[in-house]
């Protein structure tokens, strides 16, 4: 029909995140502990998946992830190199996830697990795990997550909590620009929270 709306299914890169909702539904959803420790921990870390894993790069040996004797139990936090930038940085998650963070690595003695790598799979294992469990919830958007979007996830929900950006920045790695411009770019959701919570004008 010549005047018929079309709604595109193009996901915008302002909404490739999961909100509260759904993030609380993805991380109860697992029926394994490994499943539920990884997206629990990146959700809640924001890092990139080559922090948490390691990188591989053309013709090399692969370059280890975040490693168990790197957590320091008393700052909540765990060194982790930065591939991105060459370097080394603390990066903090949350006292509400170490009983999580515990039970892990308990079930890493029952798999025996050997490696020190904190969590020795693949980015394509990752990534699986996101999209089962996101099917598993009937997300709308299943077929097209991956684990970059916990990511997102970690700045939008960061910025809707009203965190301070320097503690952002910590865990993220970015810099000030980069996340002001994420804190300053709107998802729908966002957007309309920003204009039913706070109207113009009071009707009387």
């Amino acid at each position: 029909m010549k005047n018929q709306l079309v709604v595109s299914n193009k996901i915008l890169k302002a909404d490739k995140y999961f909100n509260s909702e759904n993030l609380a539904k993805l991380l109860n959803s697992p029926d394994n502990v490994r499943d539920k420790f990884y997206m629990t921990w990146h959700s809640n870390l924001g890092i990139r998946i080559s922090d948490i894993v390691g990188q591989k790069k053309r013709g090399k040996v692969r370059s280890l992830g975040q490693e168990i004797d790197r957590i320091d139990w008393d700052n909540n936090r765990i060194e982790t190199y930065d591939f991105k930038k060459d370097e080394w940085r603390w990066v903090y998650f949350p006292t509400t996830i170490t009983p999580l963070l515990k039970m892990w690595l308990k079930e890493r003695q029952k798999l025996e697990i050997k490696s020190r790598e904190l969590f020795p799979y693949s980015e394509k294992t990752c990534n699986r795990i996101v999209k089962k469990w996101s099917h598993n919830i009937e997300f709308k958007f299943a077929d097209k997550v991956s684990s970059h979007w916990f990511r997102h996830t970690f700045i939008r929900l960061s910025r809707r909590a009203g965190r301070d950006i320097k503690a952002v920045q910590q865990n993220t790695g970015d810099t000030v620009k980069t996340l002001l411009e994420w804190y300053s770019d709107l998802d729908e959701e966002g957007m309309r929270f920003e204009l039913d919570t706070k109207p113009l004008f009071k009707e009387s």
